[in-house]
């Protein structure tokens, strides 16, 4: 297996107030699963990336990922059937999560969450190429608050 990475982070702190707690971050991930004629690599994307944008400032916090991967091999399976192979895929896709928080004064800080906020889909195929669905997962998106204290 071969492959690279390549990722940037830059927070603004140049600008001025209240712009300078603006930052984000992107990675890129390409990956070469040549197995040499053994068995295939499951549950690796050969392409994927991560791109972040947050705002950082007087003890406010917010921060958006959204995380892509391209299509992936989840079994190799072994068998063919009138399909061709059992081997199973997971369509390409991304979802996009949220995190905030907000301090009040020196130990309370409220917690806010958010998952999967495009309410992305997975797709499984039997046989590749898109041929018969074997699972869809849909978890919806999913929500989450709490409130803590330091003392």
């Amino acid at each position: 297996m071969t492959g690279y990475e390549l990722a940037v982070q830059q927070k603004l702190d140049f600008l001025p107030y209240p712009f300078n707690g603006f930052g984000g971050v992107f990675n890129f991930t390409k990956i070469d699963l040549d197995e040499g004629g053994g068995q295939p690599m499951t549950r690796i994307a050969p392409y994927s990336y991560n791109l972040i944008g947050y705002y950082e400032n007087d003890g406010a916090s917010i921060r958006l990922a959204y995380n892509w991967q391209d299509e992936k091999l989840l079994s190799a399976g072994g068998t063919t059937s009138f399909l061709g192979s059992d081997a199973r895929t997971q369509t390409a896709g991304g979802r996009l999560d949220m995190s905030a928080s907000y301090r009040f004064g020196k130990g309370l800080k409220l917690n806010l969450q958010a998952f999967n906020l495009n309410n992305r889909q997975e797709y499984e195929y039997i046989g590749g190429n898109d041929q018969a669905i074997s699972r869809i997962r849909y978890a919806g998106r999913t929500y989450a608050a709490s409130l803590s204290y330091n003392f």
